[in-house]
């Protein structure tokens, strides 16, 4: 059976990550559990936003980034939420785009309905919702390498170089990350908002006091309208991971 190039360079950076996540052979020293709190919105509320038209409740769970959502209309027109517009905003000023965090599985994409979703007057939307992957745009650049995949990235076989600029989210079914101290780490799980773990009890500890940012996007009879949470870091657990692991 012959595989298709693309297959075959998948295969290729598949392999090199596992191989190079066995030749590091020790585990994270640090794992990290924060503590944040949202921000009082306009209105005066701690937990959501309410105005004329929706009444939003947003409840942190216990894994980091991932909010219990709450969207009822109490308007008496239609409101759509635009999930294409619907973001997070890292402590470090990324976008990262939203997921459903009811889905499961290494391959499933937990993809929104296209259309949004539609919540008529009087009745509610309830989910779990979760950060992706970090949103990159290629810009068109004039350099020995124009137009070909970003070598710093994992191969994209969805990536088609078009001279313009392209939004696209990481679909890979390995988030591969790197500290500063240069150890790599892997997971089939989704990009966390915040590092989970770390060889220095400092890079968890650095994110206090930093703030990040939930925007939900509704589409009303009078168009667009983001509802913005903010919230702040206000402790970070730091545990020894060798010392829970021996």
């Amino acid at each position: 059976m012959l595989l298709a190039p693309g297959c075959v360079l998948r295969l290729r950076w598949l392999w090199g990550v596992l191989l190079s996540v066995s030749l590091c052979g020790c585990g994270t020293a640090y794992h990290f559990r924060y503590q944040y709190t949202m921000l009082p919105t306009a209105g005066g509320s701690s937990d959501g936003i309410e105005d004329a038209r929706v009444r939003m409740r947003v409840t942190p769970t216990s894994e980091v980034g991932v909010l219990q959502l709450s969207v009822m209309n109490i308007g008496t027109q239609p409101v759509t939420i635009v999930w294409a517009r619907t973001r997070y905003i890292d402590p470090l000023g990324q976008t990262r785009p939203v997921l459903d965090a009811s889905a499961t599985g290494w391959f499933s994409t937990p993809e929104w309905p296209a259309e949004g979703t539609r919540i008529v007057p009087s009745e509610a939307f309830q989910g779990r919702v979760r950060p992706g992957g970090f949103r990159t745009a290629r810009q068109p650049r004039l350099s020995p390498y124009a137009g070909q995949p970003d070598i710093r990235l994992p191969p994209d076989p969805a990536y088609q170089p078009s001279g313009r600029p392209v939004e696209r989210v990481s679909l890979n079914p390995l988030t591969v990350s790197r500290s500063t101290g240069g150890e790599v780490a892997t997971s089939t799980a989704p990009q966390p908002l915040l590092p989970t773990s770390g060889n220095t009890p400092t890079l968890g500890q650095a994110y206090k006091g930093r703030e990040f940012r939930f925007i939900l996007t509704l589409l009303t009879e009078s168009g667009l309208t983001p509802y913005t949470l903010t919230f702040r870091i206000t402790d970070v657990d730091v545990q020894d991971g060798q010392a829970s692991g021996s």
